[in-house]
């Protein structure tokens, strides 16, 4: 259980310090990129709604699986990032571990700002108050190989 407590404790520092020192605006090789941080809960399953850098967080999970005994889902979903002329909507696949809270998906920008462009997920499961659970995490979109 403390090795657990422990890797739990190491995953929330590796994200406070990527949320921590990553730019809101990238440039990698005169591409744009950029990482939006983001809260999300889910409302009434499977529509989730949040908070994201800039604007608001939509979604909706659109397949649930059960793996590994139960310990991981498999997910896939559809993320709405509204902010301004940088909004766009994102069809993810992925996994999370129930046993650490941690989620690591990838898809691509389907809609709006960068179409095309592939997107990298990563969020923790947070206990909340007011939601029961929220994941904090980050969006990050890749450079778009055709721009």
């Amino acid at each position: 259980m403390k090795i657990l407590k422990n890797l739990t404790l190491a995953a929330l520092a590796a994200i406070a310090i990527t949320l921590l020192f990553h730019s809101p605006n990238v440039q990698a090789s005169g591409k744009p990129q950029r990482v939006f941080a983001f809260t999300k809960w889910i409302t009434t399953f499977p529509q989730m709604e949040g908070v994201a850098d800039g604007g608001a967080f939509k979604g909706e999970v659109l397949n649930l699986t059960q793996i590994a005994g139960g310990q991981i889902w498999e997910i896939d979903a559809r993320y709405e990032i509204i902010a301004g002329d940088q909004s766009f909507t994102a069809i993810i696949h992925g996994k999370q571990s129930w046993q650490t809270g941690i989620g690591v998906l990838n898809g691509v920008i389907t809609e709006g700002w960068l179409a095309g462009a592939q997107v990298h997920v990563q969020f923790q499961a947070i206990p909340s108050e007011e939601h029961g659970v929220v994941f904090q995490g980050t969006i990050t979109i890749m450079p778009n190989q055709r721009n």
